[in-house]
This record gives structure tokens, sequence and C-alpha cells, in this order.
């Protein structure tokens, strides 16, 4: 739905992402009018997946690891970061992000994305597996986003980072 609406605003209507919508917004190329309703109301710290072999413990140990994510603009992920960054310490600037597919091979989508402001050290997963797998082999460290990996229900070494996500 969201690649359809920015790339060829293909509803009269449509839930959006709210990143995407503050990128062009701020870029002064923004063809919509927002309706402040929030479909999707979840705290994000439920949404945080490590592999129990990364040494990951707190959030701060993220620092310098490798995580997975769906796409690097997504809204819920960008939330996650705020989180992270803001609440825990983390220097985001030390991350290898993971751009891909959480639960196939190749990409979240077909984004519109504007150019990111500031520089990130992203890397689009060319491996052939999906995030969800790598997660579950220790390839990558961590994983967050908008849904939770299948390996996390079956697969041992995958746990959410904040296990008392709701007290979070």
């Amino acid at each position: 739905i969201f690649d359809r609406m920015v790339g060829s605003q293909a509803y009269d209507i449509s839930e959006m992402s709210s990143s995407e919508f503050i990128s062009m917004t701020g870029a002064g190329k923004c063809p919509f009018v927002a309706i402040p309703i929030f479909p999707s109301k979840a705290f994000r710290h439920g949404f945080i997946c490590i592999n129990t072999n990364s040494g990951i413990r707190s959030a701060k140990d993220l620092d310098g690891t490798r995580v997975g994510v769906p796409l690097y603009t997504q809204t819920a992920a960008v939330w996650v970061r705020g989180h992270l960054a803001e609440g825990y310490g983390v220097d985001l600037s030390t991350i290898e992000w993971i751009q891909g597919a959480v639960e196939k091979v190749g990409t979240h989508g077909t984004p519109h994305a504007l150019p990111l402001l500031k520089p990130a050290n992203i890397t689009q997963n060319l491996t052939g597996r999906s995030l969800s797998d790598l997660l579950a082999d220790g390839e990558i460290d961590a994983l967050l986003g908008s849904r939770l990996p299948d390996s996390l229900f079956d697969n041992d070494q995958v746990v959410r980072l904040f296990p008392e996500y709701r007290q979070v």
C-alpha cells in the first residue's frame, strides 16, 4: 500500500508511512494531506529481537553489532532507533544495518524514500536468505522493525531484547 501510494498516488485515501510523509514534507515534495489517525499503536520495545549467542544482554550492547531492519527508513525502525539512542545511549553510528525482507529473500517492498540527510552504514541483504534466518543462524546480532520474525517462535537462540517489554 505505502509503495503504491507514494510511488503513483494509487488511492484517493490510504494509510501511509509517517517517516515518508515527514521526509517528503520536509523536502517540500509532499502532495499529501495527513489526517492524524494512527492504526498501528504499539510500544516498539517488544519488536527488538536478538540472537542469544551475540553477547547482547542490554540495549547498549547493540553498539558495534549487525542489526537487521526491513527498511532503514521504516517508521517503526525510526521509532525503535530513537528509543535506543535517547533512552539507552546506543551509538547508532556504530551499527551496520542489514536491510531486507524479514521472512523472504529480497527487499522489503519498493520504497520511494528520499536520500538520507545523515549517512548511515546500511548494507542490502544479498545473501539469498531472509533476515529471520540470518538472525537464527547468528549472522546478524539483532533484528528490529514492525513485526516479529518467525525465528522468535521456532528457534531457542532468538529472544526479545526486552522480555518484559510491556513493563518497559
